[in-house]
């Protein structure tokens, strides 16, 4: 019984070490990439390899996603056996620099309807 208590305390201990999240404040102005957002409530923020999410609620419940795509790459990067990223094929939608807003959400929708 000892040892229970023991090991819940470790763990409640553990968890109450955790750094809480980084968050954006309202009116904070947040640059991100070629992005400009203006943000009217706090959001949990979160960093990863080709931008970041942001959250309220979790991220299992509802997110918004920053990502960077390099010119002339897809949003799904296929990559080698060996972890090697490889040039998208002819059906894979590819973003452009020049594309217009229209062409930024036929891009967005094209890959995701062939996943």
């Amino acid at each position: 019984m000892i040892r229970k208590f023991s090991a819940l305390a470790v763990v409640l201990f553990a968890t109450a070490c955790v750094m809480p999240p980084p968050t954006v404040l309202p009116g904070e102005r947040v640059e991100i990439g070629f992005y400009s957002v203006d943000p009217q409530i706090e959001w949990n923020r979160a960093y990863y390899s080709v931008g970041e999410t942001w959250t309220i609620d979790g991220y299992g419940l509802q997110s918004l996603r920053f990502i960077m795509v390099p010119d002339g790459q897809s949003l799904d990067q296929k990559r080698s056996a060996f972890g090697k990223p490889l040039p998208p094929d002819e059906k894979t939608p590819v973003f452009r620099k020049s594309m217009t807003p229209n062409e930024v959400q036929e891009f967005f929708v094209e890959t995701l309807a062939q996943n």
